[in-house]
């Protein structure tokens, strides 16, 4: 079957937009975004396995079928180089349709390195300040301060205290919480719903694990067991076409 589309980056949590420029992994076929793609050095999916990018638009169905490989004359010579650095110079990440641009990400964020020229000027004026205006003069010397007379006071013997009996406390019961009871029950049904397109089924009960599956809107699924929290969500072991997986809590609901 073919690779689902899933609404999540599993490098930075971030849904993805109609129409957005992602990239695709080669290997485990997860999308991203292309910074995250870019900061990461590459796929967010853990185990190895082939992951050169893709670009593609993220339109909420299956990826498009890869084109059609070219005839041997017409392929470029290969250039033998590591997996890692083919992967740090990927030749097509970008909007889709556009050459990559050299100088992209220093005009994208111009405006990281004008606030720190911005704070250190401003923290250079405050300390120009304060050697201007608050290092003239010290602290004025303390007026001397004649101590006065005091007469001699006549001692007032102290009163008896007569100690008196304390109560003891009676400890009061506290009640037990009674733990709530747990969402879904092991065996019973679920319901698909508020993922706008399908719900990603992990292999594990983590943000980060690779997809199993993609569940659409309406469809139902059993719960096997659950609740785990992990990356401030409560995960629940659901069936699945292509196997049972972990979903995300917040997209479950009773039938």
């Amino acid at each position: 079957m073919s690779q689902p589309t899933h609404r999540l980056c599993p490098a930075c949590g971030v849904a993805f937009l109609a129409n957005e420029a992602v990239l695709q992994c080669s290997g485990c076929r997860a999308l991203h975004h292309p910074a995250c793609w870019v900061e990461r050095d590459g796929c967010a999916t853990p185990g190895e396995h082939e992951g050169q990018p893709r670009p593609l638009a993220f339109r909420g169905g299956p990826p498009p079928a890869p084109a059609p490989a070219r005839p041997a004359a017409m392929r470029a010579p290969l250039r033998l180089e590591s997996g890692r650095a083919a992967a740090r110079r990927p030749s097509d990440i970008g909007v889709l349709g556009r050459a990559p641009r050299a100088r992209g990400w220093l005009l994208r964020y111009w405006y990281v390195p004008a606030g720190l020229l911005l704070a250190a000027a401003i923290a250079l004026g405050i300390v120009w300040g304060v050697e201007q205006f608050g290092g003239g003069g010290g602290d004025p010397a303390p007026a001397a301060v004649t101590p006065a007379p005091t007469s001699a006071a006549t001692p007032v013997p102290a009163a008896t205290v007569t100690p008196t009996a304390t109560a003891t406390p009676v400890p009061t019961p506290t009640a037990t919480p009674t733990p709530a009871p747990p969402r879904f029950a092991a065996g019973a049904g679920a319901v698909v719903a508020g993922t706008d397109s399908c719900l990603n089924i992990r292999a594990n009960a983590r943000i980060d694990a690779a997809v199993i599956d993609c569940v659409a809107d309406g469809a139902e699924v059993t719960v096997l067991e659950g609740p785990v929290a992990a990356n401030g969500f409560n995960w629940w072991l659901v069936t699945a076409p292509a196997g049972n997986g972990w979903a995300a809590g917040i997209y479950l609901e009773k039938p």
